[in-house]
């Protein structure tokens, strides 16, 4: 019984006065069991999850034959969100993938040597999350390089 005292009294002063006033007058399990559903009601509220992003991410550019340097162009992003594009082949394998932030990026140079002039080729941005998952994404967009 001593050494149930010297933990009950390292508990917070609220959690100790009523172990001093029901654990005196109720079995220990009914007090254990008063504890606990008061230490759950006194837990810290989870964060509040980040509003997501207004609007639909929308890809706009490129589409269609278009010219070397490519930029990337999207909305329904937010100003500093996190997107990731990815640049298919016409049998939808990614070949390319791009991280970003805001509604466009500039096509690296390395990109330009996995296109071939004429052939049609896919591109989608999608949401990052800050766990760095896909949120959700846009529509399949073609495109070919001129």
């Amino acid at each position: 019984m001593t050494r149930s005292r010297a933990r009950v009294t390292r508990l917070p002063t609220i959690v100790g006065r009523l172990w001093t006033i029901v654990g005196r007058g109720f079995s220990p399990a009914l007090t254990a069991f008063t504890l606990c559903l008061l230490a759950a009601g006194c837990s810290p509220a989870p964060p509040p999850a980040a509003a997501p992003p207004s609007g639909a991410l929308k890809a706009v550019q490129p589409a269609g034959p278009t010219p070397w340097p490519i930029t990337f162009a999207w909305t329904g992003a937010a100003d500093n969100g996190g997107v990731r594009v990815r640049v298919y082949d016409e049998a939808e394998r990614q070949i390319y993938g791009i991280e970003a932030r805001g509604n466009s990026v500039a096509a690296p140079d390395d990109l330009k040597r996995s296109l071939d002039p004429g052939k049609s080729y896919l591109w989608r941005v999608a949401r990052v999350d800050e766990n760095g998952a896909d949120v959700d994404e846009s529509a399949l967009t073609s495109f070919s390089l001129r």
